[in-house]
Order: structure tokens, then C-alpha cells, then sequence
């Protein structure tokens, strides 16, 4: 999940390839309208997130969704392959 409060649908790119998924996020100048603006709640913005993905997902099968200023991205399993455990032992 990423907080994106104020960006919408538009101003928002995400990439997912073999085994990273980009972010890249934009929020535009509100127009002035001849106003004069003592306090802004969001400001213009940009911000990039860039995550290694482990090898186990199956990058073909994304689902993405912006809600309440809230990105979730939601990435499947690969069939057939699973996350492998190293057993962890203590040295004294």
C-alpha cells in the first residue's frame, strides 16, 4: 500500500515488471483563479517508490486500486513455485 492523499487516478503510474514495481505519482498546482491562498492542504507534489519484488509472483497478474487516497496493489503467487525457507541456526 502507498498513502496518496490528494494525487487521483490521473497523476498516478505504476509499472510492474519480472521483479520490481514502480511508483511514480504526481499531485498539479491547484488553479488560482485569481485567489489569494493563505493555507493549502496539499501542495503540488511528485514522489517515486521503486520496490524489488521477490521471485515467487506471478507479475502477469496485477490488480491495482486508489481509494480514499490510498494505492493497493495486489500481485499473485506464481503457480507452482513457492517461497523457500533457509533453516537459521545460532554459531557459539
Amino acid at each position: 500500500m502507498f498513502e496518496l492523499a490528494g494525487f487521483d487516478e490521473s497523476g498516478v503510474d505504476v509499472t510492474v515488471t519480472r521483479d520490481m514495481l514502480s511508483m511514480r505519482a504526481e499531485r498539479a498546482t491547484a488553479r488560482n483563479d485569481g485567489r489569494i491562498w493563505h493555507h493549502r492542504e496539499h501542495a503540488p507534489a511528485r514522489l517515486a517508490r521503486t520496490i524489488l519484488l521477490p521471485d515467487h509472483l506471478d507479475t502477469g497478474d496485477v490488480a491495482m486500486k486508489l481509494e480514499n487516497g490510498l494505492l493497493t496493489v495486489r500481485i499473485s503467487k506464481a503457480a507452482g513455485r513457492t517461497r523457500r525457507s533457509r533453516p537459521k541456526r545460532l554459531h557459539s
